[in-house]
């Protein structure tokens, strides 16, 4: 049976660099469970395995994509439950960075939908503007969800169970 690579989104020479950028979600997952928040360590820690997943054969669609998505959906409401219950004050300042990273992913998805989703439109480009979407696509989300957001939560965890 010949493997089906047609439907890969974007090419792993692109993608690798996700298990790396991916390694707050594991930091994410450490501290949550170094300071005994063991439900938001392991939809941490399902959540870096399910990314690393996905980003081996990134496609636009699958049971992969599904399941992480699906991860990281509860580890956000896990994130957004402790820091409200953990420190209200906190929380907004929480909720700021959060809704900054959001938006600019978003306004990331705006651009592939217009660019990377459409193959009609995608396929008649040069190689180079097929390089530099590839490049700016995940680029931004591995910087924006991967790195930024995982580690405000870290410190965010780390802040709050430091006894002054």
């Amino acid at each position: 049976m010949i493997p089906n690579n047609f439907d890969i989104l974007i090419p792993y020479k692109y993608t690798k660099y996700a298990h790396i950028s991916s390694l707050p979600v594991f930091l994410l997952s450490y501290s949550a469970y170094y300071y005994s928040e063991r439900l938001l360590s392991f939809l941490a820690f399902i959540t870096y395995i399910t990314t690393n997943l996905h980003w081996y054969k990134l496609k636009s669609s699958g049971f992969i994509r599904e399941i992480d998505r699906f991860f990281v959906i509860l580890t956000a409401l896990r994130c957004y439950i402790a820091a409200y219950y953990g420190c209200y004050f906190y929380f907004y300042r929480y909720l700021y960075f959060t809704m900054v990273t959001f938006s600019i992913f978003l306004f990331n998805e705006y651009l592939n939908y217009k660019t990377l989703y459409k193959y009609h439109v995608f396929n008649s480009l040069t190689p180079y503007e097929k390089h530099c979407i590839y490049i700016r696509s995940c680029s931004i989300h591995m910087i924006t969800l991967h790195v930024i957001q995982c580690s405000v939560g870290s410190f965010y965890l780390i802040y709050l169970y430091t006894p002054y």
